[in-house]
């Protein structure tokens, strides 16, 4: 896979004009992100010292959640 198949929830939600907490509640779903993380279109991390979990997210995932995103200037090329 190509680096810029990767995002951020951040970069995720910009990209396919979606609200931020939506794409946040998605990731809190283990039911939605079970099969995501077994093919391992996604990660996340959580510090054993902070409370807040970080994702990383493939493009699979917000086109199987989502269909195609909408174009926007600041896509990778």
């Amino acid at each position: 896979m190509d680096i810029h198949e990767y995002m951020t929830p951040t970069e995720a939600a910009f990209r396919w004009g979606l609200d931020p907490d939506l794409v946040a509640q998605h990731l809190q779903d283990e039911e939605i992100m079970s099969p995501y993380l077994s093919k391992g279109w996604a990660k996340s991390f959580r510090h054993p010292s902070y409370g807040t979990k970080e994702w990383i997210i493939t493009e699979h995932v917000m086109l199987d959640l989502h269909g195609t995103a909408p174009s926007n200037e600041c896509e990778a090329p």
